[in-house]
């Protein structure tokens, strides 16, 4: 065996556990190595359970497009949510979503993290919440500065956050770190095991590929199909908690 299939149920498994204690979890590890799976895996079962979620999944090309993952996040939210705020954090709001012309200058800075807060805040006294970052490290600088400030300020148990992220080797902390209420719990995503391969290959679009296909790609990718020759598999589950 190339890798211990086991290792990567453990991941999904103690980051299920971790949200359904009230805690966020960082996923991360080298390109292609099946995080987004994980993290929509975990999406689904959040809306399997009718909890509230919020999605975004930036990419590079939007990494200098201000307020675009905040944008992705909230624009799900009905008129209604928005309405219980107060004036300037609901007009600032608005502005980032497009839904009322800007007025001369940028948003009121301060007005939209509160207003992001109050949102968040809100949304968790109906029930669990679940903010999903799938490509924490393309996230806008605006957005990232708001999101960072939430975390900081967040004590509902009720609003949990979800990142996943392509990490560089000896990088020193994911980014979607930063993003998360505490407890943190950091995962490092191990290479996929041949069943999990397949339904991965099995989740593109086009015919269904062979099995003696798949084992190929599974023995040379060591579980990565992303992985690029020369780069080094990862093997086995590592975790970190910390404490926002």
């Amino acid at each position: 065996m190339l890798n211990d299939p086991a290792a990567r149920h453990d991941v999904a498994r103690a980051a299920r556990l971790h949200l359904a204690d009230g805690g966020s979890v960082v996923l991360h590890g080298p390109a292609g190595i099946g995080t987004s799976h994980l993290l929509g895996g975990l999406v689904d079962a959040a809306r399997a359970r009718a909890e509230t979620v919020l999605c975004a999944e930036p990419t590079a090309s939007e990494g200098e497009l201000p307020f675009a993952t905040l944008a992705d996040l909230l624009d799900s939210l009905p008129g209604e949510e928005l309405a219980r705020l107060s004036a300037p954090q609901r007009s600032a709001l608005r502005v980032v979503l497009r839904r009322e012309p800007p007025a001369a200058g940028a948003p009121d800075p301060l007005a939209l993290r509160l207003g992001t807060l109050a949102l968040l805040s809100g949304l968790a006294l109906g029930g669990p919440v679940l903010v999903a970052i799938d490509g924490a490290h393309w996230v806008d600088r605006p957005s990232a500065e708001i999101l960072r400030y939430a975390a900081r300020r967040l004590r509902s148990a009720g609003v949990r956050v979800l990142t996943a992220e392509t990490s560089a080797h000896g990088q020193e902390a994911p980014a979607g770190a930063a993003f998360c209420p505490g407890p943190v719990l950091e995962l490092a995503v191990p290479p996929a095991g041949l069943s999990e391969l397949r339904e991965m290959l099995g989740d593109r679009e086009g015919p269904a590929l062979p099995g003696w296909l798949i084992r190929r790609v599974h023995e040379a990718s060591a579980g990565n199909p992303g992985r690029r020759p020369g780069d080094r598999p990862r093997t086995g589950l590592s975790g970190r908690t910390t404490v926002a």
